[in-house]
């Protein structure tokens, strides 16, 4: 270019010879400055460079061309499987080959990918292709499975062939699971341990563990032998049906599970395996007034919710505490978890059952006694030992508080526990023999003391007053004993005992009186009623 006069810039059109053109602007005079021109067309021929001014001067211009071609019918084969794309890809555009995973060997496994169809010049750039590649993979594992219906455990083993992102074992169980009781793994034959809370999920009864190696982060090497066992508890729903989106940790101390009512209908109950202390809901979206726990002499336990409804939620944990009739069964409600306080009483079968009671707050060696409110005074006690204290009483309606022997009826702060026995509307356990035996019992005794003392010197209203006495005292004893504390708990505190004593002092009136009138018997037996006299005398 010839010179001309001086400007400070400059524009620049660049023309390729087949009709297209591209104008770059405000180019400044003295500096080099790097254009691009990235939409040329393969039928190009020369480039022509231009300027609308003359510049005073030359200007120097190199070019630059990159040859590219675009991706055409790209083809992907993995173990000679081969899997393809008729077409060109765009700029920027991808393709995605799936492949079955029989096509995956156990050994090395080669993958190639081709694009274009050959016509290619020997002078024509070296093709490039961006691969992403990944796969999932999945192998045959060991289980071992016991289940009782209650009960379900898991011992699952397997060694990686192949390195693994990602890895997770799902185990799922067959029913709803409120407590995971254990849930350990062992890495290459290593010492169990408990799976971090951090390291498994649960969704829909399926326990889903995280494996990675059992570290924090990373993949699970080639060679690696994981072993995952786990128990989870089952829960037997009658007459309904309920989730547990919130089942016990397996490191928790006790259980503690929030449950949901997805459906119920009458008689509906919650059934817990045996070997469990009183469980008892808390947190209840409803009216806790009926809620209880039914135990059985077999161990098994029925919880009722009767106010409980569907949509409605609760969280089921235990008390420190063992209900164990001897026989039929216990009726029992936890009415203060901080006591604990409970109730019980007969249970669906019958009234009267014998009930050993287990109580685990407390302190080897130490002696605590359960403690009756209504009658304010021990009714057994016992030395703890391994871990429990063991008391002895029946179902009948009562009220217990379990202390440290000795304490008062307030309770001894954190080694004391209340035990509240029945008030609920209870089954009616028809006449019993023993309450036949004693009605008859004191019935004999009032007709025989009628009888004794109208033989006996008293006579008049001293007669009457002593029978009467003595029957009211004897029908108050025999109530006593057909129902403990129902006398002794009306006439008040000052008098709970005398009752018994007044019963033994009748019966020791009625012993005597008898004696009186055997005696009185045996005098008039010996002196006849008639007197004879004879005269005698000789012969006149």
């Amino acid at each position: 270019m010839s010179a001309g006069e001086s400007v400070d810039s400059v524009d620049l059109t660049v023309s390729d010879g087949n009709g297209a053109s591209k104008s770059f602007t405000g180019l400044s005079v003295g500096n080099t400055a790097t254009k691009e021109w990235s939409d040329l067309s393969t039928s190009s021929s020369k480039l022509d460079f231009s300027t609308a001014a003359d510049v005073g001067g030359w200007i120097n211009v190199s070019a630059d061309i990159r040859e590219e071609t675009q991706t055409t019918d790209p083809t992907a084969e993995l173990n000679n499987v081969s899997k393809s794309y008729s077409g060109t890809l765009a700029g920027g555009e991808t393709m995605s080959f799936t492949f079955d995973s029989s096509v995956l060997k156990d050994e090395t496994n080669r993958l190639n990918v081709s694009v274009g169809d050959g016509t290619l010049s020997a002078d024509a750039p070296d093709p490039v292709v961006y691969l992403e590649y990944s796969h999932e993979a999945s192998s045959s594992i060991s289980t071992e499975y016991f289940s009782n219906g209650l009960v379900e455990r898991y011992n699952v083993s397997n060694t990686f062939s192949a390195t693994q992102t990602d890895a997770t074992l799902e185990v799922p169980f067959s029913s709803t699971v409120y407590r995971l009781a254990e849930l350990e793994w062992s890495i290459n034959d290593g010492s169990w341990s408990s799976v971090p809370d951090s390291r498994y999920s649960w969704s829909n009864n399926t326990l889903v563990v995280d494996l990675k190696d059992g570290d924090t982060d990373g993949d699970v090497d080639a060679g690696t032998k994981i072993e995952v066992r786990t128990e989870g508890r089952m829960v037997d729903v009658a007459n309904g049906a309920i989730s547990v989106p919130e089942p016990t940790d397996p490191d928790a101390a006790q259980i503690d599970s929030k449950i949901q009512i997805e459906s119920r209908s009458s008689d509906f109950s919650i059934g817990i395996e045996s070997g469990e202390r009183i469980h008892y809901a808390y947190k209840e979206s409803w009216d806790t007034t009926e809620d209880s726990s039914v135990v059985a002499a077999d161990g098994s336990q029925q919880i009722y919710l009767p106010n409980a409804d569907a949509g409605d939620t609760a969280w089921i944990t235990t008390a420190p505490i063992e209900v164990i009739p001897q026989s039929g069964d216990a009726r029992v409600r936890v009415t203060d978890p901080d006591g604990p306080t409970i109730k019980i009483s007969g249970g669906p079968s019958a009234l009267g059952d014998d009930v050993q009671i287990r109580y685990y707050a407390v302190t080897d060696g130490k002696t605590y006694e359960a403690y009756s409110v209504s009658r304010e005074r021990p009714v057994s006690k016992d030395t703890a030992e391994n871990g429990a204290a063991v008391f002895s009483i029946d179902d009948s309606e009562e009220t217990i508080r379990l202390q440290l022997a000795g304490s008062d009826s307030g309770g001894s702060g954190g080694d004391s526990s209340s035990i509240s026995v029945g008030s609920w509307p209870q089954p009616d356990p028809g006449t019993t023999l023993q309450e036949i035996g004693v009605v008859v019992a004191w019935a004999a005794l009032v007709v025989l003391l009628v009888a004794a003392t109208g033989r006996s010197e008293i006579a008049g209203r001293r007669r009457w007053i002593l029978v009467g006495t003595i029957g009211i005292g004897t029908g108050l004893l025999s109530i006593e004993v057909l129902r403990p504390g129902t006398i002794s708990t009306a006439i008040g505190t000052g008098l709970q005992d005398v009752v018994p004593l007044a019963g033994l002092a009748a019966i020791g009136v009625a012993g005597y009186s008898i004696v009186s009138w055997w005696q009185s018997r045996q005098k008039e037996a010996a002196t006849p009623e008639t007197s004879v006299s004879f005269n005698l005398r000789g012969n006149e």
